[in-house]
């Protein structure tokens, strides 16, 4: 879906709630913790430090359908370790 970028693409939330939404807050505990269950969607989890840290290096870089030329295979999510 064309929105789907834009509304998923959140490196700086605050809330447990909005973490939900965040690709970059997804992957931050996916990378740090090995997992993603619910623990890791909560205020004190999204406020860690280190999460926080972690999500500010994840950019999203998922080509829209917009983009010309290029196939959804060639859509990434880039980590700056």
């Amino acid at each position: 879906h064309p929105l789907l970028k834009q509304r998923t693409d959140r490196p700086e939330i605050a809330t447990g709630r909005s973490a939900q939404v965040s690709v970059q807050h997804g992957v931050a505990v996916l990378l740090l913790f090995g997992d993603a269950t619910l623990a890791r969607y909560t205020d004190a989890c999204v406020n860690d430090p280190a999460v926080a840290a972690m999500r500010r290096r994840i950019a999203d870089r998922r080509c829209l359908p917009t983009c010309k030329n290029v196939s959804t295979s060639q859509s990434s999510l880039s980590v700056a370790i």
